[in-house]
């Protein structure tokens, strides 16, 4: 079994934060050799398994990033800049969501190939660069800069986050009903260059963000703790949730609760502006 995070022993923000990447990296590594087993067909329960582990890791991740940009990075933003940590983390999640898709969408082992499995090693990549970075800049600076008050309260916020999560069977799901509003904003021409991920703003409890899709690509079924405004500036796309589908064209907007589960498809090259906010009506919903 995996350390789940109310097994670690080490209650420290750093501590919980690298038990976190140690369980992930075992999962991932178990995954990946469980992808072998299915395409050299040794072990007839090994697609259960890979399909059980990867939603372990989803879970995980989904768990991990939220004490991270809801607990920490608010925290330790005031003593160090990390719009870069920010980009890789939905860099990760676009990575992950690939692998996920593709794992869903073929039936092994008739469809087992290489290329499933070199998407997991790419995401294994992305994850240990990540990793490297916390553990070697990010970490050190969290016993340097905060003070011992802010430490509580940011490990206070973390253990809160973990066990909000562990009342309901996917943290992914929302927690209370959440609901969403479609509406049309006339913004004009393109305002922003394109690149795939960019924060250009931070203040507070507010986030700022462009996300560019290529026709054709999409995000998968993710969802922030935050209140999210999501403007299409170029392009049309398919947004989803459960049962609803909408297309957004340019000038489209819509505004979601925290914790809506939700996914993105470009219809076209399509470029979003993304505004993510903490609101008192939106912490209550939760």
């Amino acid at each position: 079994m995996f350390q789940s995070q109310a097994e670690s022993t080490t209650q420290t923000i750093t501590g919980l934060l690298t038990d976190d990447h140690h369980a992930m990296e075992a999962m991932l590594e178990a995954f990946l050799s469980h992808l072998k087993e299915i395409c050299t067909r040794q072990t007839p329960q090994a697609e259960s398994k890979a399909r059980d582990l990867l939603k372990q890791l989803v879970t995980m991740t989904n768990i991990h990033t939220a004490c991270e940009e809801q607990a920490l990075f608010p925290a330790l933003g005031a003593y160090y800049p990390l719009p870069v940590l920010e980009i890789e983390h939905d860099e990760i999640m676009l990575a992950r969501a690939a692998l996920v898709l593709k794992t869903l969408q073929y039936s092994f082992p008739e469809d087992c190939n290489e290329r499933i499995y070199r998407q997991g090693l790419t995401l294994m990549e992305q994850l240990r660069g990540h990793w490297r970075k916390e553990e070697q800049f990010i970490f050190p600076l969290v016993e340097q800069s905060l003070s011992a008050e802010e430490k509580y309260k940011v490990l206070t916020e973390m253990q809160r986050l973990r066990a909000g999560a562990a009342k309901v069977d996917d943290p992914a799901s929302p927690y209370a009903q959440h609901r969403f509003y479609p509406f049309r904003f006339p913004l004009g021409s393109t305002m922003l260059e394109k690149i795939r991920t960019r924060t250009i703003a931070r203040e507070g409890k507010l986030q700022v963000k462009t996300v560019d899709l290529e026709a054709g690509k999409s995000i998968g079924t993710h969802w922030s703790p935050m209140q999210v405004v999501l403007l299409v500036y170029e392009g049309e796309a398919i947004w989803r949730s459960r049962d609803t589908s909408l297309l957004l064209k340019k000038g489209d907007g819509i505004l979601m609760d925290p914790k809506l589960p939700h996914s993105l498809t470009a219809q076209q090259d399509t470029s979003f502006l993304m505004l993510l906010f903490h609101s008192k009506e939106a912490e209550k919903a939760t």
